[in-house]
């Protein structure tokens, strides 16, 4: 049997293997009294699991007398908003993210729309852990549920009420969802906005065309029809819509990092930068210092997690923030990572610019980076990977906030445990590709022989 992640990012699972409708069940009943009774919004993405999670876990929360409110089947960032939007006590949203067609999960956030944070996440532990002796209401104090079919557009409503947008009509945008909630949100952005879209494919049914992670080896299909030069950009959700990937007018990958790395330049060339303080997390790219430093912003660094970053943006006061993997989170509009705010930001600077994607990627200094995953095995241990690794590059400078990360002069490591997936994940990215691989190689060398 493969093993349920459990982490602040909520819970993934195989479905029908670690993850079942019991688990769900439990979660429902366990974050009800987490948050007291109160309302919970539950959404979620396309996987064809879930309705079945769905009903689970809304009939554990109104077992314990709370009012759920259904969205959908929404991109992520839609739930954040509506639970703002209906003052609820938190959200739980059904998504496996990123993770392969066979996973599903549940995510968990609080009354602010963002993720559990430490404090709060240890206290619904504590709750689920002790799940099996938590009771239900009496028959007149059940729960009942109530649907909202109007999220996702009042989640665009709020992006452009923020982002003022000027005439975008004359853009030609290509866009892979890829059966996710993308399918279902784009639509209505790309629709508002005026711009001539084609979305391939389009159907919102969580069968997968191609893997859904959105890296550069899953998406030949959207790369091949960008190179007919027919398009001015080209954007990739993942499920649950929000992270965005960018494909140029060329047809180029441009990387994960320059979703979140272009929208930081543009937001930062129109406010006072010299005020403004710009959050990532630890395996983003050298690009974003590139980019903070020449508007003489201040950049902040936290360990990997949506909800690490979204802590320090409110802690900070910061303008913008973020993850390499594609995720924009702008609190102006909300607590959480966002494609719809990534889409509308890079439409309205290639307009407001006058400039392409590419002429725009081209300004700054192109990293070469490698990510790979290494499957955990019952032999191998992380801590004598940390201490090979510190060894052979004891000219760098370590940081051991989340797992390892080796910075030099030329090139950063990044070594840590998957929250998501049984895997330990390497991030390397250097100045030169030649450098990359090397790096690469001796991490790799030095895991095999743990």
């Amino acid at each position: 049997m493969a093993e349920l992640i459990v982490s602040q990012s909520g819970m993934r699972g195989i479905v029908g293997d670690t993850l079942t409708p019991y688990i769900a069940l439990d979660v429902g009943v366990a974050f009800g009294h987490f948050v007291s009774g109160g309302t919970v919004v539950v959404g979620g993405d396309t996987r064809p699991s879930h309705a079945m999670l769905k009903q689970a876990v809304m009939a554990g929360l109104m077992s314990v007398g709370c009012a759920v409110i259904d969205v959908g089947k929404v991109p992520t960032p839609t739930v954040q908003q509506a639970i703002r939007h209906h003052r609820a006590m938190g959200g739980i949203v059904i998504t496996a993210s990123h993770n392969p067609a066979p996973w599903n999960g549940l995510k968990l956030m609080q009354a602010s729309g963002c993720f559990l944070d430490d404090e709060a996440y240890d206290q619904f532990q504590t709750v689920y852990q002790n799940r099996h002796q938590l009771t239900g209401v009496a028959w007149d104090r059940v729960g009942q549920c109530t649907e909202d079919p109007d999220a996702i557009k009042r989640h665009v409503d709020r992006v452009l009420s923020v982002i003022n947008m000027p005439d975008v009509s004359h853009l030609s945008v290509l866009v892979d969802a890829n059966h996710g909630t993308g399918c279902v949100a784009t639509p209505i952005l790309l629709e508002a906005l005026g711009v001539q879209y084609t979305l391939i494919q389009p159907d919102g049914d969580g069968y997968f065309s191609h893997p859904p992670e959105p890296i550069r080896a899953n998406l030949d299909a959207i790369v091949h029809r960008m190179q007919s030069g027919s398009y001015d950009i080209g954007f990739v959700q993942d499920p649950d819509a929000d992270r965005l990937v960018i494909v140029d007018e060329c047809g180029r990958y441009i990387g994960e990092d320059y979703t979140l790395g272009l929208c930081v330049d543009y937001l930062l060339s129109t406010h006072k930068a010299s005020d403004s303080t710009v959050v990532v997390n630890l395996s983003t790219s050298a690009l974003l210092h590139d980019i903070v430093a020449s508007h003489q912003a201040q950049l902040i660094e936290t360990k990997i997690g949506e909800t690490h970053v979204t802590q320090a943006l409110m802690k900070h006061r910061g303008l913008v923030g973020g993850e390499g993997n594609g995720g924009v989170i702008y609190p102006e509009v909300g607590w959480g990572r966002d494609s719809l705010v990534g889409m509308a930001l890079l439409l309205k600077a290639l307009v407001s610019q006058s400039i392409s994607v590419s002429q725009w990627a081209n300004r700054f200094h192109r990293y070469e980076f490698l990510k790979e995953s290494v499957p955990v095995t019952a032999s191998m241990n992380l801590n004598v990977v940390i201490q090979t690794l510190k060894q052979q590059f004891s000219e760098y400078r370590a940081n051991h906030s989340d797992g390892l990360k080796l910075m030099g002069n030329n090139a950063w490591i990044h070594v840590r445990s998957s929250n998501t997936e049984p895997i330990i994940r390497i991030f390397i990215e250097a100045k030169t590709q030649e450098l990359c691989r090397n790096i690469m190689a001796k991490v790799k060398t030095v895991m095999a022989n743990a």
